[in-house]
């Protein structure tokens, strides 16, 4: 491998590209949408860049950008199911795999340690899943690796071109994720400390065009945050504790703990070359991975709705690659058959997540609402408490025949089709307890229990 990337770079990359770019887009449709890519297709859908904008703005608080391109790109498509969802995901994770190795070049000036960060990165389970998802992840991920290439083009040559460039980046960026703000914080700290380590005036053009270009960003973003961000509404913190640790061990694996130890272990083990090289770089990937935990950690103590650990985290994560990609290219020089192992395993535990994570094991919604469609009639009823507008993606009808009553519906011919899941409320749990004290006809799907009332059982 090491000759190889060596004397074929080009064609190396190329077939990362190609392979990356295959376990990204197949299988996009085997997987229904759970349901908060439900709810971002929903409000992608509207024909108006108001409507979406409006929709956006009541989901949470999101940034509106990713519904903007999903919208489109769906349209694009004539279709509206899981793969366009999710197609403009996977183009932008594919493509991140080349800034990987841009992003890596310039850090290390070595072909080699770009091209096996790329490989690296492009079989990660969590880059993959997040790929093949229909959320604003990928394009902000991109975003992300785009910026740090336009930052380091520009702190070797200042241009006003490249500050205007990063600008407009600077504002897409925001309106796809709010944590761009850590981003530029994570810049900031990098022109601090290297102006710090190589005794020169704090204030350089490249540091101006930084902080010109976050604020500038964050100022054209503001106006989206009055319009929409008191809807971003949290859930209780007070399970915050030492159980985040594991968690976040555990989510650099994608769920798994042997492969999020293999690549924490390769990753310490190359900051530590790093150091005993006094590279450069060691200064970009530390505050890279390091500035935007103090920031992470005071939004969960405001509001803990913001933590899955694993989005916290996925922007981090290209930083923690090269430090591994450092580290395994001086083992493969130090112990080639050492590292011709770690080679062998971090592919092979990777393809195991990727294999497990294929299945769906979603909440049945399709299979639901497919019931629905083939055996509902006119005068039926359909109560769905928390669940009725996620059954709406695959059973577009169901307004017609919503039932918001705890009672049964009075017309004699009429059935209640009554569906209980994990997301009803308290409130809601007695009324379905209630209604389903004698239910005539019930199904069990995946994560769903469907009772038919006034129905006959089936013969």
């Amino acid at each position: 491998m090491e000759n190889f990337f060596s004397r074929k770079p080009g064609l190396a990359l190329l077939l990362i590209l190609l392979f990356s770019s295959v376990i990204r887009f197949v299988g996009l449709g085997e997987k229904q949408l759970w349901v908060d890519e439900i709810l971002q297709v929903i409000h992608s859908t509207p024909n108006s860049i108001q409507e979406i904008l409006k929709g956006v703005a009541e989901d949470r608080g999101s940034a509106p950008l990713d519904y903007v391109v999903q919208h489109y790109v769906m349209k694009a498509s004539g279709q509206r199911n899981e793969i366009s969802a999710r197609l403009h995901s996977a183009f932008f994770g594919s493509i991140s795999i080349l800034f990987i190795y841009f992003v890596g070049l310039n850090l290390f000036h070595s072909r080699q340690i770009a091209l096996l960060s790329s490989a690296l990165y492009g079989i990660y389970p969590l880059h993959q899943h997040y790929s093949q998802e229909g959320r604003p992840y990928a394009l902000f991920i991109f975003l992300v690796l785009v910026l740090f290439a336009l930052y380091q083009k520009l702190r070797e040559q200042f241009s006003w071109q490249k500050a205007a460039l990063m600008i407009l980046l600077a504002v897409a960026s925001f309106y796809t994720h709010p944590y761009t703000a850590m981003v530029f914080a994570v810049f900031v700290g990098i022109e601090l400390l290297h102006s710090l380590k190589m005794h020169r005036p704090v204030f350089q053009k490249s540091l101006f065009a930084i902080i010109g270009a976050g604020v500038l960003g964050a100022l054209a973003f503001f106006p989206w945050v009055v319009f929409s961000f008191h809807n971003a509404h949290g859930d209780s913190n007070d399970w915050l504790g030492w159980r985040l640790v594991p968690d976040m061990i555990k989510a650099f694996g994608d769920g798994s703990y042997p492969l999020a130890i293999l690549l924490l272990a390769l990753a310490v083990f190359g900051v530590i070359r790093l150091k005993k090289n006094r590279s450069d770089s060691l200064i970009d990937l530390m505050c890279w991975m390091l500035v935007p935990f103090p920031i992470i950690f005071t939004i969960l103590c405001w509001r803990s709705y913001f933590l899955n650990t694993q989005r916290q985290l996925l922007f981090i994560t290209p930083a923690i690659i090269y430090c591994a990609a450092y580290g395994l290219n001086y083992l493969l020089s130090l112990h080639r058959k050492f590292a011709t192992l770690l080679l062998v395993a971090y592919p092979c535990v990777c393809f195991v997540i990727i294999g497990l994570h294929f299945t769906d094991k979603r909440i049945d919604f399709k299979g639901t609402a497919a019931y629905l469609r083939q055996n509902i009639r006119q005068d039926d009823k359909v109560f769905a408490p928390k669940v009725d507008g996620y059954l709406s993606f695959y059973f577009p009808e169901i307004g017609k025949y919503e039932h918001h009553s705890f009672d049964q519906p009075g017309s004699e011919n009429s059935r209640l089709f009554i569906i209980d899941t994990r997301y009803a409320d308290a409130n809601d749990r007695r009324n379905l307890d209630k209604l389903q004290k004698e239910p005539v006809h019930q199904l069990e799907f995946r994560g769903i229990k469907l009772s038919v009332l006034n129905q006959e059982p089936p013969p």
